[in-house]
């Protein structure tokens, strides 16, 4: 009755490690050539790990530079995104 217990146990930690594993998939990244960018090969996606994922782009927003006229610049473009997000 304990062997049963103990399989019981084993597939049920590994069932539940495999659903956990599929939830949350380890991410890889790789360099792109000669850019900053890495490509996550889990996503297919490119990301900047130079830039701070916590960074909030609508407070950026708000303090961004004025021309003469009062016109808000253009900020930097945003893309890639941070990596992590």
């Amino acid at each position: 009755m304990k062997i049963l217990w103990s399989v019981a146990a084993f597939v049920l930690g590994l069932a539940l490690g495999v659903l956990v594993g599929r939830q949350y998939p380890q991410h890889r990244f790789q360099p792109m050539a000669e850019t900053k960018y890495v490509l996550d090969s889990t996503t297919g996606l490119v990301c900047n790990p130079f830039q701070d994922p916590k960074t909030n782009l609508f407070d950026q927003g708000l303090s961004q530079q004025k021309d003469a006229n009062g016109f808000p610049l253009a900020p930097p473009p945003s893309y890639p995104p941070a990596c992590g997000k």
